[in-house]
């Protein structure tokens, strides 16, 4: 009977030993909010499970300081005023394990969160543009809306960063309406899933930003989706915006670039491309100061050679031609 016992006991030990393992390691789930403002200490949360507290945190950006508070999963975030808007990537470890990187918008306008309940146009959360609002879709049938101010002839552009940078699994639509919940306009796939609209203030008036979301996968689901997971950010403003730069790709160092998107004016001299050097993460990030709107521009690469991309095109359409002869 002893021996039964013992052996008994060693294999309920073997059995349960990789599941005390498993409940001692670090989960980082995600940042909240995942988004900072330059110049703006913050005190944000990293959500998971964290056995052992304080944590080393690895951060691939030197102008972007993150320290552990005094609770477990309290940081404090610290992005130079003069740094560069964009994402920085972030890994939590402790002397058993480590985390997968994880990401947190930087941010040139104020951040703010939303304020439940706002659910109904008549709960918006009142912002002051230009900002970034940043929420989470927590259950299903969740909605969250935003209300500003406008003046007649404003270009208002909105853009949702969830699915895209952030990685949510969802697929967001975006609503712009009046005080009435007239929708003005309407957006859903834009930037992959992730919606982007432009109007033109028609009055002086109070607008309304309208989010909802479905799973990224498609479910037998009727109805609005949620989750912890859902977290958005949405970029407001009510002037000048860049969308993207040309070329696509960093081909060399004094790379030009030409900068779309949308203008009050004809004017240009704002539209200048400024640069931050890549990282071990992330290429090279193109940016105009002031604007939220940022881009990173990878390198193409064949053996030793950069290859730009209009070099690349030129060599695909001889290939084609020739191929055709």
């Amino acid at each position: 009977m002893t021996r039964i016992l013992r052996s008994l006991g060693f294999w309920l030990a073997l059995i349960s030993s990789p599941l005390s393992v498993n409940a001692q390691l670090l989960q980082f789930d995600r940042f909240f909010p995942a988004a900072v403002s330059l110049g703006h200490p913050s005190l944000i949360a990293a959500e998971g499970k964290f056995p052992a507290w304080p944590v080393e945190i690895f951060c691939d950006r030197e102008d972007v300081k993150i320290s552990c508070g005094e609770k477990a999963g309290e940081l404090r975030v610290e992005a130079d005023a003069k740094a560069t808007p964009g994402c920085a990537w972030v890994r939590l470890a402790d002397s058993q394990s480590a985390s997968s990187l994880k990401p947190l918008l930087i941010e040139s306008t104020s951040v703010q969160l939303e304020q439940e309940p706002n659910g109904a146009i008549r709960e918006a959360t009142a912002v002051s543009l230009p900002a970034t609002v940043f929420g989470r879709l927590d259950k299903n049938e969740d909605v969250d809306t935003f209300r500003f101010d406008v003046k007649q002839g404003q270009l208002i552009h909105a853009r949702v960063i969830a699915n895209h940078i952030l990685g949510s699994d969802m697929d967001a639509v975006l609503q712009l309406t009046d005080l009435n919940g007239n929708v003005l306009k309407q957006s859903d796939d834009e930037v992959g899933t992730d919606p982007q609209l432009v109007i033109i203030a028609a009055r002086n008036q109070t607008l309304v930003a309208r989010i909802f979301a479905f799973p990224e996968t498609p479910n037998s689901t009727i109805g609005f989706a949620g989750a912890a997971s859902f977290l958005y950010a949405i970029q407001l403003s009510h002037s000048n915006v860049v969308d993207h730069f040309l070329p696509l790709l960093d081909h060399c160092k004094d790379l030009s670039l030409q900068a779309f998107g949308w203008q009050e004016t004809k004017e240009s001299d704002n539209y200048v491309a400024q640069f931050a050097e890549a990282t071990s993460l992330s290429p090279r990030i193109a940016y105009i100061q002031g604007q939220a709107s940022w881009q990173w521009l990878p390198r193409f690469q064949l053996g030793d050679f950069s290859i730009s991309p209009a070099s690349l095109y030129a060599l695909r359409c001889w290939l084609s031609n020739s191929s055709s002869r």
